[in-house]
């Protein structure tokens, strides 16, 4: 029996089959049509022919109210970031659930990124520890986590660290060789500056 017919029968007695399946088909189109699956799965697209992806058009975009004319010094932003990298791996449950979801990539996916990014201690130049907290990479999670207002640079951000981690794990290169390589395909930084100067900021 699959799970559909299990649970019209044994778990809401109260309709037909044939009137859950019909709800449960109708919701499900609905969520496969909604405007972020398809930005999710045009970006995704685009990064996967080797495009940079431009924001969509008519987005509704909230520019971050940190910049170098209020925060000068970037003490502001580095407080923001080493906030929001704490309360990320507070909830890393629902972190993960939520990024996979309005990214389009897996759970699993996610959490390994998660890990990579908020957990895990590396070798860098100034010993092994954690990456440090990074007020724009702050901003492209937040976003991802929340399902709103998310930009091509975001995305590039999840697929810079995925196949990052990736190169690091299978070819065992250190995080400066592997971060080098990514950069060549996903280069996070390129595609922030892009945004960040077509909003003026």
């Amino acid at each position: 029996m699959s799970y559909r017919d299990w649970k019209a029968v044994y778990i809401d007695k109260s309709k037909t089959f044939e009137t859950w399946q019909a709800e449960f088909d109708a919701r499900s189109k609905a969520d496969e049509n909604s405007a972020l699956r398809q930005r999710g799965r045009a970006i995704i697209e685009d990064l996967t022919a080797g495009r940079l992806p431009t924001a969509a058009s008519n987005a509704k975009v909230a520019v971050g109210a940190l910049n170098d004319k209020n925060d000068p010094t970037y003490e502001k932003r580095d407080e923001y970031a080493k906030r929001y990298y704490e309360h990320a791996q507070e909830g890393k449950g629902t972190f993960v659930k939520n990024v996979a979801r309005n990214s389009g990539m897996s759970e699993k996916a996610i959490e390994k990124i998660f890990e990579h990014v908020f957990i895990k201690e590396h070798q860098l130049r100034s010993g092994v520890r954690r990456f440090d907290s990074d007020y724009e990479m702050a901003e492209s999670f937040r976003r991802l986590s929340e399902g709103k207002g998310i930009q091509a640079h975001d995305m590039i951000l999840l697929r810079h660290e995925w196949l990052e981690l990736g190169l690091m794990n299978r070819y065992g290169y250190d995080y400066d060789t592997a971060h080098r390589i990514t950069e060549r395909k996903y280069n996070y930084d390129v595609a922030l500056t892009k945004w960040q100067k077509e909003r003026g900021v």
